[in-house]
């Protein structure tokens, strides 16, 4: 099984969430794996207190791009994380070699901690998935950043339907008319006017995207109500079939911990 952490943005407690979740699964007696892909924190280690990896002067000229894996001691929780960056390898090779390694490992669950990059591998990992998991917290910088991300990942699932179907929405959007285009709704009226089979295969596929939404650092009671209105905003505005997982309140032990 494969679940993948996205969305949102830096800060929310993703790389906390999917640590404490590797943590709980192993605890239940399945062999999890955690692995850290996000370009700009690469830090579960730290919240598994595990050491960092040292850059070695020698890497940066080889090239070298081996992912390194550590098992947490006492427990059946492994981590795998790119090596450190170097002048021969680009960060996306070694976020892809990272997932091969991981996905080459003999375990029950694999967890991705995506970070809130939105790129093609990002968003193939979160829509590939059995489940994605997007975090965010009751501040309006973190909601502008998990709709951009759950707008992006839709479309991308809806571009993935059928070739004709497919072909049919890239024509819509290259054209001229194409930047009039504001949003799914439009699209949608445009290609009603000469592809209104396209409109139905989409309406279809639209229904297998199934985010599930997690709100974070929550102080009030307000904070918490915060994820019904983000499901609810999600089906109005975009019919998005988002499942509500939870809220989880605010602890100053948690942040001094980090």
């Amino acid at each position: 099984m494969e679940i993948a952490f996205a969305g949102g943005k830096g800060g929310v407690g993703r790389s906390m969430l999917v640590a404490n979740t590797g943590i709980f699964l192993s605890r239940m007696g399945k062999r999890a794996v955690v692995v850290d892909l996000d370009p700009a924190g690469l830090n579960l280690h730290t919240y598994l207190g595990l050491p960092p990896m040292v850059l070695r002067p020698g890497s940066l000229v080889r090239g070298e791009s081996t992912p390194q894996v550590d098992r947490l001691a006492g427990t059946e929780l492994r981590l795998v994380r790119p090596s450190a960056p170097n002048w021969g390898v680009s960060a996306d090779q070694l976020r892809r070699d990272t997932l091969r390694v991981a996905r080459q490992l003999d375990v029950d669950v694999i967890l991705y901690d995506l970070g809130a990059h939105i790129d093609e591998l990002n968003l193939d990992l979160y829509l590939g998935s059995d489940a994605g998991v997007s975090i965010a917290t009751p501040h309006p910088a973190s909601m502008e950043r998990l709709y951009a991300f759950l707008r992006t990942a839709l479309y991308r699932h809806l571009f993935e339907v059928d070739p004709g179907a497919a072909g049919a929405v890239r024509r819509a959007l290259s054209g001229t008319e194409g930047d009039d285009i504001r949003d799914l709704r439009g699209l949608l009226a445009k290609l009603g006017q000469s592809h209104a089979s396209v409109v139905d295969t989409i309406r279809r596929r639209m229904k297998t995207f199934r985010p599930n939404i997690v709100v974070n650092q929550c102080r009030r009671r307000d904070d918490r109500v915060m994820l019904s209105g983000i499901v609810s905003a999600l089906k109005r505005r975009w019919d998005i079939d988002a499942e509500a997982l939870g809220t989880i309140d605010y602890d100053d032990a948690v942040t001094e911990a980090g």
